[in-house]
């Protein structure tokens, strides 16, 4: 089983194999996308998290707009994609579209906007073991077979599992480490 959101590049071998290589002016070739929401979709079930999330980022987006643009008031309407990037097997960003309202016209817009988690990682004590941490993700929904978490967009809800990825410097000396999970409303 291959699975492009993990690893494109055993599809293209593969698919090379079968078929010879590809033509040398194919455009983005080593870019993916996958879709993570559509609002026509019956199966797998809503993700009320992703859905809570998601709308909150139109709702961001639509107001930067208004406040950006002169004589321009968009509300943000319902969420109709979701959308993950990959490009050389990185995440690179997730696309949102959904409909708006601009004040004085009568039909919607579709809008589209684009995102990205950002990595804030500080370490406050940089001396022993705490040197050779280089970085660390909080998600869910990690897969231990290909070691990766499949929640790219990093949205945690009440019914989430966080999961912490840590990514360490390798040296020759061994350390035990100890997080504690705090509940986040104290």
């Amino acid at each position: 089983k291959f699975e492009p959101i993990i690893n494109q590049e055993i599809i293209f071998q593969l698919e090379e194999w079968l078929y010879g290589p590809y033509p040398s002016n194919v455009s983005s070739l080593h870019s993916y996308w996958q879709s993570v929401y559509h609002y026509q979709d019956v199966s797998p079930q809503h993700d009320d998290t992703l859905g809570t999330v998601a709308s909150s980022l139109a709702r961001l987006a639509a107001r930067h707009l208004t406040n950006s643009a002169v004589h321009c008031a968009v509300s943000a309407g319902k969420v109709l994609e979701v959308t993950s990037y990959l490009h050389n097997d990185n995440y690179k960003g997730t696309l949102i579209k959904f409909s708006t309202q601009i004040k004085g016209r009568e039909e919607a817009v579709t809008l589209e906007t684009w995102f990205r988690p950002q990595n804030n990682f500080t370490v406050i004590h940089n001396i022993g073991p705490a040197q050779r941490l280089k970085s660390m993700v909080v998600s869910s929904e990690y897969d231990q077979k290909e070691q990766f978490s499949r929640n790219l967009l990093r949205a945690l809800g009440v019914f989430s599992e966080p999961s912490l990825s840590l990514q360490v410097i390798s040296g020759t000396e061994a350390h035990n480490l100890t997080f504690l999970w705090g509940p986040p409303r104290g």
